[in-house]
């Protein structure tokens, strides 16, 4: 018996078979959702390709899991992880309010990954990491993926700690948000920037970029209502409005006060007992709390909030941007 040929394996650019991601990467790896499914465990479906949603930019990919009818992010990247990237994949999930968040790339960095681990574990979202390389033997070419980095037992999306806790979150805030919408013209922040997740929500202040945010959460058996700064210059806004303290504490009309600069991030916030365990009548009524004392606060602390901003300096604070003032 004769013996067979055989081919040696090698690998090649991922551009030599998809020489454009937008034109080629992607409508091949959306007709081809099953290798996905396969190497994930999950039961995606195409909702559509390149669409561009407002405050988020253009979605490569955009799913739905049939397991739970959840929104689903698909980020290509034909080249090695950046910072860019990771940063439009979260702002898509937060336009698109997705829970399962998937980066395709050629390469990753390990803080890349590392950013991954964190939202799989502290954010309640399944986030996934997947190269994507190209082999060939003789003429013919065959794409391949493998999964680096996916939600553990613990923090991932088949965990019924986590599932649980999204569903409560979601079922806790989508009135209260439409409510802040509609009756208070409070929108949240568009982007990675000032979005916060699960057991958190946050809207603008009224600054393009300047990662001071109002928000509202349950954590620790308490309700917040706070302003928070978060950014790089976050002390330098937290000790400018430190000086407006005692006016600020005078306009709260009793409510106790909670001042704090932290090493990552400062806030001002008022709170109340709650806990999203509790019955549907106390869940409202932590919803009526929240609305009213978020309003409070803003009305008390924006004034000097805009003072502040107006006398640091030019480049400790981005200047406010005619969009975001209108709000």
């Amino acid at each position: 018996m004769a013996m067979r040929e055989l081919g040696k394996l090698e690998p090649v650019p991922v551009r030599e078979i998809w020489p454009h991601e937008e034109r080629d990467f992607t409508p091949w790896l959306a007709n081809n959702l099953h290798l996905l499914n396969e190497i994930l465990d999950l039961e995606l479906e195409v909702i559509g390709t390149e669409s561009t949603h407002p405050g988020a930019g253009r979605v490569d990919i955009l799913a739905k899991d049939k397991d739970d009818n959840a929104n689903v992010i698909i980020e290509n990247q034909l080249g090695q992880s950046d910072d860019s990237h990771f940063a439009r994949l979260i702002g898509y999930a937060a336009s698109r309010d997705a829970r399962i968040l998937i980066w395709v790339a050629g390469g990753f960095w390990e803080w890349h990954l590392h950013m991954l681990d964190w939202l799989n574990q502290e954010i309640g979202i399944a986030a996934y990491g997947v190269e994507v390389s190209a082999w060939r033997i003789g003429s013919a070419f065959a794409p391949h993926l493998r999964c680096v980095a996916w939600p553990t037992p613990q923090s991932g999306r088949k965990s019924n700690t986590s599932s649980d806790l999204v569903a409560q979150c979601r079922h806790f805030y989508e009135p209260l948000l439409e409510r802040f919408r509609k009756e208070a013209d409070m929108l949240q922040p568009p982007g990675p920037i000032g979005v916060f997740h699960t057991r958190w929500r946050s809207f603008r202040t009224g600054y393009a970029n300047e990662r001071v945010v109002y928000a509202i959460g349950i954590a620790n058996e308490k309700a917040w209502a706070f302003l928070s700064a978060y950014g790089p210059k976050h002390k330098r806004v937290y000790r400018a409005l430190c000086e407006h303290q005692p006016q600020i504490d005078a306009d709260m009309n009793g409510a106790e006060v909670e001042w704090c600069e932290g090493g990552k991030e400062s806030w001002i916030a008022v709170k109340t007992q709650a806990s999203l365990e509790d019955a549907e009548e106390k869940i409202e009524a932590t919803r009526v709390w929240m609305f009213d004392n978020l309003l409070k606060l803003k009305d008390v602390v924006q004034p000097h909030l805009d003072e502040v901003m107006r006398k640091l300096p030019a480049n400790a604070i981005p200047v406010p941007d005619v969009a975001d003032s209108a709000q």
